[in-house]
């Protein structure tokens, strides 16, 4: 199932977040935005993952929570998008300091993934 494949693709937190979305547990599209940017700041931070398994799984996880949640809210759907905006010019990029690819660092994850991706 698709809903597993992704689940194991964070790390172990991120995996209990990632519960409590799916299941219902946490309810509101604000909530869900938040822990996916925690999940997607979990990605960039676990020490196991290299850069392009980060920029994979990343892409993984955005795309399941635009096609699953983003359909029953626009607003998660676009914020989604907006953690990933430039994801793709990453990919291109190669190794590459992405900061030239994110001008603003307006968003928390943003800005956890900038740190994480200089190291």
């Amino acid at each position: 199932m698709e809903r597993d494949k992704i689940k194991s693709l964070l790390p172990l937190r991120e995996q209990q977040l990632f519960e409590d979305i799916v299941t219902s547990r946490v309810l509101g599209a604000n909530c869900h935005i938040r822990l996916i940017g925690e999940m997607l700041t979990g990605i960039a931070k676990a020490p196991e993952n290299s850069r392009e398994e980060i920029l994979d799984k990343t892409r993984q996880v955005a795309d399941f929570f635009m096609q699953t949640r983003g359909r029953q809210s626009r607003a998660i759907y676009n914020a989604v998008r907006y953690y990933i905006k430039g994801l793709d010019a990453l990919c291109d990029r190669g190794s590459r300091r992405y900061e030239t690819v994110w001008r603003r660092e307006s968003s928390p994850t943003k800005r956890s993934l900038k740190r994480i991706w200089k190291l």
